[in-house]
């Protein structure tokens, strides 16, 4: 079973531990208008940094970029679920900046 995990504002997702490399997504999230346009995730020495604009790999909903971001689905099956249409191309460069890892919550006290 894995969490259950919504980003609420993608421009704060940067610093966390990622992989290597860079993409731009088109991001639609009808419930947080704010995340909603381009994002281009980038690693910087193997922590994420996130900034508006550039030309999108791909078009995401919301639903796979947590997925994504979380670990939870195999970037293969965002077509099918109709949650976006990254390319094999696309797929392998979010496979190099969110290496699939068992997910995990970090709880603030």
């Amino acid at each position: 079973i894995t969490p259950m995990g919504r980003i609420i504002n993608l421009r704060e997702t940067g610093g966390m531990n990622v992989g290597s490399g860079k993409i731009s997504i088109q991001v639609q999230d009808e419930f947080c208008p704010w995340n909603t346009g381009i994002f281009t995730f980038e690693s910087d020495n193997g922590e994420l940094v996130v900034s508006e604009g550039g030309k999108a790999d791909c078009t995401l909903s919301i639903n796979a970029l947590n997925a994504l971001i979380y670990g939870t689905h195999n970037p293969y099956d965002f077509q099918w679920r109709a949650w976006g249409n990254p390319s094999e191309e696309t797929i392998q460069k979010m496979l190099m900046l969110f290496p699939m890892k068992s997910p995990y919550l970090q709880i603030l006290f």
